[in-house]
């Protein structure tokens, strides 16, 4: 009876524990990409143009405040699965290495 309970209490708690350390870590590796590519902004401005108007639409387009962004939902269990996929198409547009697994 309670043994099982506790099972399954740790269980999902372990399962919470890795899904928060699974965000964290995308969203600190996204973080990572977009500074870097924040940070050569300004020299690409003069070296093209062009590049530099789709880095700038590409800032407008994903920053501020989303829906579905909100760390309670990206954290939550129940929404785990379209946190995941929120957060790898951010990661497959940004310029970089790829994620840490």
């Amino acid at each position: 009876g309670d043994l099982g309970w506790w099972r399954a209490a740790t269980r999902v708690s372990l399962e919470h524990a890795e899904h928060c350390g699974n965000v964290c870590g995308k969203v600190a590796h996204l973080l990572e990409q977009w500074g870097r590519l924040s940070d050569t902004t300004s020299s690409i401005r003069f070296a093209d143009p062009t590049l530099y108007r789709d880095i700038e639409s590409f800032e407008e387009l994903h920053s501020g405040v989303k829906p579905g962004g909100a760390a309670p939902e990206l954290l939550d269990l129940k929404h785990r699965i379209g946190a995941t996929a929120a957060l790898q198409s951010v990661e497959e547009r940004l310029p970089g290495p790829p994620p840490p697994p």
